[in-house]
């Protein structure tokens, strides 16, 4: 499977749904994951194993926030008290989103974690292996090679 295709396209999803979310809340910690991991996934050489498993760390993280946000700190009434219920519908299409991308991220987690678990073999399959196909770290390096070109 592309799992760097996969791993993109889960992102850019991801990104799409906080940026609906930002509608009505400010949601700065998931924002830069996004773009941070559609940088790191763009540029692979500048990464490790440890960089995905600190993405997981951050995702689960505002998974945290939000589950806190949505069913603890925040409701509805609360929020139409504040403007006379002007910004109803804004909020209603915001926290929609909230729920969609709070649950999203069960699968943004999983996708990277699988792509940090098998780190190396998802970059070597960019590239084909070198003909002794026994060294794997000179494989790895000659494929990030390519990307620094």
């Amino acid at each position: 499977m592309p799992w760097i295709q996969i791993t993109q396209g889960v992102t850019y999803i991801y990104l799409i749904l906080t940026m609906l979310v930002m509608f009505n809340r400010k949601d700065s910690l998931s924002i830069t994951v996004c773009t941070c991991a559609l940088y790191v996934l763009e540029y692979p050489q500048f990464v490790s194993r440890q960089t995905f498993r600190g993405f997981v760390l951050m995702i689960v993280v505002s998974w945290a926030w939000d589950f806190l946000y949505l069913f603890i700190f925040t409701s509805t009434a609360d929020e139409d008290e504040e403007d006379g219920g002007m910004e109803y519908s804004v909020r209603r299409f915001s926290r929609l989103f909230s729920y969609i991308s709070f649950f999203f991220r069960i699968i943004v987690v999983a996708v990277f974690w699988k792509v940090s678990l098998e780190f190396s073999k998802i970059i070597r399959k960019q590239a084909p292996l070198s003909a002794s196909g026994n060294d794997e770290e000179a494989d790895l390096n000659r494929i990030l090679a390519q990307y620094e070109q």
